[in-house]
């Protein structure tokens, strides 16, 4: 496996730079799809390797390898295509003898480009699968994009899914709980007018920071675990001296406990109903994420055990368990064993400063390796 992965590092940074510079925010991923679809099939054509490969209508790239060819259960892989960013143009990749630095570059390109490489290793070595797998290159994890290609991938799968692991971030940390939200856009009108000759008409940004004031008086560390919320982004008015007709703001709120999230959400619903009530505003549900269900303790202790002790075999570190918000919040809130771990060190992820640390890229790609070859 070393030499394999020493062999073909240069092809793999190379993997990473060309998906990096291919543009995918969230919803329009068509592009980075295309072409791991024709990767993926151009590999299963020089080895024999048995995939079936296909883009779904939620622009997934999935690649169905099967022990079993009508399959009672399946363990998934996933590594999501979109980025944080609204770039519609190639991005400009940077490397030195360190770093590949560029926006989305970790977050979450290098663990697609991983991903690739290991099925890669697999295909190579002619394995053949143990247990039924189904790799997925999905859409949609990030922001507003609300895990729609995950969601979409379960909905195939059902109740056949029996273990998920999402290459995401990081492999100094995994996730182990799910952080569920629920986010906003919210609308206030008003009259508004002239500011001389109309002062004393309601101005939808005072009504608007007055909503804010309010949210922000709520209690989050009164709810057990971690509950977070924020205001993203306010828009409103016209000019300086008009008073502003309309405002509009993104609200999220996020917990890692069920009843605290109900909680929260409870609270902002009565503040919201208040607002409405006095005022006309209007209340538009974006996105919803779920947060944990009831997981077996069992399996998912095996499970996070399993990919720890790999990840500490391979860098002499055992990962710190973490609450997140990833493609993982949909099987975990299905009572499903899931995990996220990246395949790589860096920086900067969400920022246009993003990096990955190359000396890092040898052991993550082995980590991967090693995880999937549970299934091998």
């Amino acid at each position: 496996m070393k030499a394999y992965i020493q062999r073909n590092l240069p092809a793999y940074i190379q993997l990473i730079k060309t998906l990096t510079a291919i543009p995918a925010p969230s919803h329009k991923e068509q592009q980075k799809a295309e072409y791991i679809r024709q990767w993926m099939a151009a590999l299963a054509a020089r080895t024999g390797f048995p995939l079936n490969i296909f883009i779904d209508d939620a622009t997934n790239v999935v690649c169905e390898c099967f022990a079993d060819p009508d399959p009672a259960q399946v363990t998934l892989f996933l590594a999501h295509t979109d980025t944080v960013f609204p770039d519609e143009q190639p991005i400009e990749v940077l490397e030195d003898d360190r770093v590949i630095a560029a926006p989305g570059v970790g977050d979450d390109t290098t663990n697609v480009a991983a991903m690739m490489m290991g099925i890669q290793y697999l295909a190579e070595q002619q394995l053949r699968p143990q247990q039924n797998v189904v790799f997925v290159f999905n859409s949609c994890e990030e922001g507003l994009g609300n895990l729609k290609g995950c969601r979409a991938v379960m909905e195939r799968y059902g109740g056949k899914v029996c273990e998920f692991i999402s290459f995401d971030g990081g492999y100094s940390k995994l996730v182990d709980t799910a952080v569920g939200s629920e986010r906003f856009r919210i609308c206030i009108k008003t009259e508004g007018g002239h500011s001389f000759s109309s002062f004393g008409n309601r101005n939808a940004i005072a009504v608007m920071a007055e909503l804010i004031h309010r949210l922000y008086q709520i209690d989050a560390g009164a709810y057990p675990g971690r509950t977070t919320y924020n205001v993203g982004i306010i828009e409103g008015g016209t000019s300086v001296n008009t008073i502003a007709q309309q405002a509009e703001m993104l609200f999220e709120y996020r917990s890692d406990r069920k009843q605290s999230l109900q909680g929260i959400q409870a609270e902002c619903a009565a503040i919201f109903q208040e607002f409405s009530e006095k005022y006309d505003m209007t209340t538009e549900l974006l996105g919803s994420r779920p947060s944990m269900g009831e997981v077996d303790p069992k399996a998912m202790d095996q499970l996070i055990n399993e990919v720890s002790l790999i990840t500490q075999q391979v860098t002499g570190i055992w990962p710190k368990r973490e609450s997140s918000s990833t493609d993982c919040n949909i099987p975990l809130s299905l009572g499903i064993p899931a995990t996220c771990i990246g395949a790589y060190a860096g920086k900067g992820a969400h920022t246009r400063e993003e990096y990955v640390l190359k000396d890092s890229l040898p052991a993550g790609l082995e980590i991967l390796i090693r995880i999937l070859l549970r299934k091998f």
